[in-house]
C-alpha cells in the first residue's frame, strides 16, 4: 500500500514508498517503468514492527542504493532535483540530493518526545507525519506530536513574515546546505533577526514618546484654561480637596 508518493518536475518521474510494504522508495517514469530509487533492501524488514512505528534498526546514510530507512511517511521534492523523505520513526527528515546522495537533513533521532528549534542537526521533532517543499524550497514538515508545523530552510532563503500559521505554533530550522558544522550563515541569519527584534523595539519606543508629547500638549492646553479662571494647578487641587 503506497502511503507516500510525490512528483518531481527535475525529472518528470513520480517517487513512492509503501512503508508496510518495504523501506524502499521507488521512481515510475511516466512510461510507466519502476525501479528502486533508494532503500538498501532489508531482509529483514518488519512491516508489523513499521506499522506499530517502533525503531527496529539504526538508519544509515550514504549513496542511496546502500542508504536505510525506518519508515517513509513523507516525500516531496524541489525544484533542483533534490527528494526529501519524512523517517517518521527515526523522527528525521533525509535529503536525497540530484547526484543520489543520502544525509540526514534534520532532527537529531532522539525518540523519548519533545521538540527543540535551532540548527537542523540539533532540532528535535516527535513523530513528522507530513512534509511539502513550496515554490521558494522552504521546506514544511507537520510535527504531529508536538502539534507543531516547523519550517526547514537555508538562512539566505525568502523568509516570511510571520511563522505562526497553524497549530500550536510555527518554528523556523535553519540549516547550512553546504556544510552543517559551518556556522557563519546561521550567525548571519540570528544577527538579521537580532535587528528585526531591535526595530521592532524602537518603533514601540517611538510610539511611547509620541503618546507623552500629546499627553503633554493636552497638559499645557489644560494649564492655559486653569490660568484664564486665575487658578493655577495647586489651586485647583487645593479647592478640590476643600469643599
Amino acid at each position: 500500500e503506497v502511503e507516500s508518493l510525490c512528483y518531481s518536475a527535475f525529472d518528470n518521474c513520480l517517487y513512492a514508498a509503501a512503508p508496510l510494504v518495504s523501506n524502499q522508495i521507488k521512481r515510475i517514469s511516466l512510461d510507466g517503468n519502476m525501479t528502486t530509487f533508494a532503500g538498501e533492501q532489508d531482509l529483514d524488514y518488519d512491516a508489523t514492527a513499521a506499522a506499530e512505528q517502533q525503531a527496529s534498526s539504526s538508519t544509515r546514510d550514504g549513496p542511496r542504493l546502500q542508504a536505510t530507512f525506518q519508515m517513509i511517511r513523507g516525500l516531496d521534492a524541489d525544484s533542483m532535483g533534490n527528494l526529501y523523505v519524512l523517517d517518521t520513526v527515526a523522527n528525521t527528515i533525509r535529503k536525497i540530493s540530484s547526484d543520489g546522495e543520502v544525509i540526514t537533513l534534520a532532527g537529531d533521532g532522539f525518540v523519548g518526545g519533545g521538540w527543540r528549534d535551532g540548527k537542523a542537526s540539533l532540532a528535535r521533532f516527535d513523530n513528522p507525519m507530513g512534509i511539502t517543499v513550496d515554490p521558494y524550497d522552504r521546506i514544511w514538515v507537520s510535527d504531529t506530536t508536538n502539534n507543531k508545523i516547523r519550517l526547514i530552510q537555508r538562512p539566505n532563503q525568502k523568509r516570511l513574515n510571520s511563522y505562526r500559521l497553524g497549530g500550536r505554533s510555527t518554528s523556523m530550522i535553519p540549516y547550512n546546505e553546504q556544510e552543517q558544522d559551518d556556522d557563519d550563515d546561521l550567525q548571519e541569519f540570528e544577527q538579521i533577526e537580532e535587528r528585526k527584534k531591535k526595530k521592532q523595539k524602537n518603533g514601540i519606543r517611538r510610539e511611547e514618546e509620541d503618546g507623552e508629547e500629546d499627553e503633554e500638549e493636552e497638559d499645557g492646553t489644560n494649564d492655559e484654561d486653569e490660568s484664564e479662571l486665575g487658578l493655577d494647578k495647586g489651586a485647583v487641587a487645593a479647592a478640590n480637596a476643600d469643599p
